[in-house]
């Protein structure tokens, strides 16, 4: 005569209990392969982005300058960004270069700002240029995450420049 080992409540209970401990802790789904369509003027953006600034490329026939074309996603949709002294906790790069000032006109804030890719090969890459004395910067200090995986990088208060790249929304700690 054979037996079938018979759980008891308990032990069902129990094996429970570490089931849905593991899926509370399993990782987000990974972002997708393939990079949603860029942001444009009037177009849908994700809830993920609520608040968030872009920079579009200037139009070719543009007067050279340092002005950015901005747009926020506001209300689930892009909006073009008229204020002039832009300073979001949340920025959005689709890959090329964003230089944002620090101390002049800061467009960024100092502190702790993480940078999570939105495609799943792309790598968060940001530099960092400081003042470090009366008409002196530093040398640039860059940091590139792997494809794929956050970069948290720490944001100086004597900020000169911040160079940001990569498909990744970039937001402030805290």
């Amino acid at each position: 005569m054979r037996y079938a080992p018979a759980l008891t409540a308990a032990a069902a209970t129990a094996i429970a209990a570490v089931a849905a401990t593991a899926c509370a802790h399993a990782q987000p789904d990974p972002p997708p392969t393939v990079p949603p369509p860029l942001p444009q003027p009037g177009a849908v953006c994700a809830e993920q982005f609520a608040g968030a600034l872009t920079s579009l490329p200037l139009p070719a026939d543009a007067a050279p300058s340092r002005a950015k074309n901005l747009l926020e996603c506001a209300g689930g949709t892009w909006q073009p960004y008229r204020d002039p002294y832009p300073s979001p906790d949340r920025w959005l790069t689709t890959g090329p270069d964003l230089v944002l000032s620090g101390m002049r006109n800061p467009e960024i804030g100092a502190g702790t700002w993480t940078g999570t890719p939105q495609v799943a090969d792309t790598r968060c890459r940001a530099e960092q240029v400081e003042v470090v004395g009366a008409g002196q910067t530093s040398a640039p200090q860059t940091s590139t995450g792997e494809p794929g995986a956050t970069l948290t990088v720490p944001v100086s208060d004597r900020l000169f420049t911040l160079t940001l790249s990569g498909y990744c929304l970039w937001q402030r700690d805290g």
